[in-house]
């Protein structure tokens, strides 16, 4: 099972950085980080009523579905040129690696 030594998690909403560092039953310690989420610019995709609550995608009918995709149910009102722009939050990159007991020897 082992024990944690430290462990931290940001207070982001989605995707937290986080770091923990622990050591194992056989006296290796392994180190997990992820970095911060990253929010990136792009627009809403058009999609099925499968895809509704995705993250980027819009369904016919929604307030974030501007009549742009051929799937809106409304025909009548103009075609938009362009699709809606939206926020993405991607996680952030995950790094893991363990420092054999051998080599963790504190002086």
């Amino acid at each position: 099972m082992g024990n944690n030594i430290f462990a931290y998690t940001a207070m982001d909403p989605s995707y937290p950085g986080y770091v923990s560092i622990n050591r194992k039953n056989n006296g290796d310690v392994s180190v997990s980080v992820r970095a911060a989420p990253e929010t990136r610019q792009g627009v809403y995709v058009c999609g099925f009523a499968r895809d509704a609550g995705s993250p980027g995608r819009c369904t016919p009918g929604s307030p974030n579905c501007n009549n742009y995709c051929n799937m809106h149910p409304d025909k009548s009102l103009p075609m938009a040129d362009h699709p809606l722009p939206c926020e993405h939050v991607v996680e952030g990159v995950t790094a893991q690696f363990t420092i054999p007991a051998d080599q963790w020897r504190l002086s």
